[in-house]
């Protein structure tokens, strides 16, 4: 009795790889929901950029005659970000169009500008349910009438 060993028996480490896997998860997923919203903010940004620019070069245009036709492109540019027609001013020499007027008596050589101003709720208050929003900076592109 004194001869025998007993047989190696290994330890059983189930429940530390399972705690470990429990504490990196949550680490791991934090990153990567960074990592999307992170993303969802620089396209909405670049997208309402050109969006704007692409208004901007039409408000530039002698043939365009109505601030509808401006503010129809900036939202139809915009997409699929959804962007109210009335968040974006135009202004023409300085001053804000407000009424219809003001842009059809523009000339050449004015200068035409259009701002955009947007609220961005990031994808994770969606998904968490906070509704979190703010406000980015004004988006303007300036340009001058042909």
């Amino acid at each position: 009795m004194l001869g025998r060993s007993l047989p190696f028996r290994p330890r059983r480490s189930g429940g530390q790889s399972l705690t470990e896997f429990a504490l990196a998860v949550p680490v791991f997923l934090l990153v990567l929901l960074t990592i999307v919203e992170a993303a969802a903010f620089a396209y909405t940004y670049t997208n309402l950029q050109r969006a704007v620019q692409e208004g901007g070069r039409v408000a530039a245009l002698p043939g365009t005659s109505e601030m509808t036709q401006v503010r129809d492109r900036v939202v139809e540019r915009a997409r699929p970000v959804d962007v109210d027609p009335a968040d974006v001013a135009i202004t023409v020499n300085g001053i804000e169009c407000l009424i219809e007027t003001c842009f059809t008596a523009r000339v050449s050589g004015d200068r035409v500008l259009v701002t955009l101003s947007f609220s961005y709720q990031p994808v994770g208050s969606a998904v968490f349910g906070a509704g979190a929003t703010f406000n980015l900076p004004d988006l303007s592109a300036e340009f001058m009438v042909e």
